[in-house]
């Protein structure tokens, strides 16, 4: 049986092949193990902008994504996203390039690397929340209106409301008094 010592010591020597570095116009481009949904690599970029300090970013990758499966940047959930993202990895949203970015120094660089991809993949998972949560409405919506013809059949009358949303209870952070 391996012993622990002899696994860290392959894992040291093997992990960092699962990462591909390569260079393009003076940006360093590194395709990670992380993948998106449909099995494509997490790419970041890194340019240079001096010899101890970096932009990373992840060229939009994301926000395409996002962009494609018809989830708005501006909603609340990834808005909600972005902030959080910014104060854990200081990772920030370029909205002209709609695109993820930061500043890197050499002494965090990897460190770095890894939180911008580990980001970029997160962000595009939203659409999965985003895309359910409609999906759920729609249901929600289709159910309503079924048994509201249903109620109608039976001679009542009933105002719809709005949105199928309205019939939920709302939930507030101030305890009920």
């Amino acid at each position: 049986m391996m012993m622990i010592n002899d696994i860290k010591k392959i894992l040291t020597q093997e992990l960092y092949k699962s990462y591909e570095i390569d260079q393009d116009e003076g940006v360093i481009i590194i395709k990670t193990p992380l993948r998106y949904d449909d099995g494509d690599y997490a790419v970041v970029f890194i340019t240079p902008q001096s010899d101890q300090e970096f932009i990373i970013d992840d060229n939009g990758e994301a926000a395409t994504r996002l962009m494609f499966e018809g989830v708005d940047i501006e909603s609340q959930l990834i808005q909600t996203w972005l902030k959080n993202t910014q104060a854990i990895y200081h990772i920030e949203w370029d909205a002209k390039h709609d695109k993820l970015w930061c500043k890197s120094h050499l002494h965090d660089l990897v460190e770095k690397v890894i939180g911008m991809a580990q980001s970029s993949v997160q962000m595009q998972t939203l659409t999965a929340v985003v895309l359910k949560s409609e999906e759920e409405q729609e249901i929600m919506e289709g159910l309503l209106s079924f048994l509201l013809s249903l109620y109608q059949q039976k001679g009542n009358h009933f105002s719809f409301p709005s949105s199928s949303w309205e019939l939920l209870p709302q939930y507030s952070a101030q305890p009920e008094q």
